[in-house]
């Protein structure tokens, strides 16, 4: 039972997720979407500092072993995520392309980056359209740029930062 409303709660997260997205894209007016981006990119400026501090990012406890699944070192085993684990080896191979596996772990954090400050665009903007508040705006800047544990998060590579940000989308869509 837990399976199914699991599986039921996802595919409803991703079906709302293309309506939304669809819907994005041709109601909302110009000047909305400029405050959309410009609001992705003011997050992103805030949290620019924790990534030159932190950088390449830092990794959970079980990266290394998903990291070693990736490239047949270890067998693949049921308890890691296989999408998760195709992202981190992915992220590292492109590292080492590039040059060195740490600049794999600093494209996936960035990646994990823009694309929380674009769940969290997505929550905050059609609160400040209903409203016109301004100050709608500025505490939600002011909370998710400026709060130190968002971006401590998301510099993490593992699990429980791509789920929060899966999950806050999946909030974020349901209560639209």
């Amino acid at each position: 039972i837990i399976v199914f409303v699991a599986i039921y709660v996802t595919a409803f997260g991703v079906d709302r997720a293309f309506v939304y997205l669809f819907r994005f894209s041709y109601d909302i007016k110009i000047s909305d979407k400029k405050l959309y981006l410009s609001m992705v990119m003011i997050l992103l400026l805030l949290w620019l500092p924790y990534f030159i501090a932190l950088f390449p990012g830092s990794a959970w406890y079980d990266c290394g072993g998903k990291i070693s699944m990736f490239f047949g070192e270890t067998p693949y085993y049921g308890t890691h995520p296989i999408f998760q684990t195709f992202l981190m080896g992915i992220s590292v191979k492109t590292g080492l392309i590039i040059g060195n596996a740490s600049y794999g772990v600093a494209i996936y954090c960035l990646l994990q980056m823009v694309v929380a400050a674009a769940v969290i665009s997505m929550g905050v903007i059609p609160y400040y359209l209903r409203s016109k508040r301004i100050a709608v705006l500025i505490i939600s800047i002011a909370f998710w740029g400026i709060n130190p544990m968002i971006p401590l998060h998301l510099l993490a590579m593992g699990v429980d930062s791509n789920w929060s940000i899966i999950f806050l989308g999946i909030y974020i869509l349901i209560n639209e």
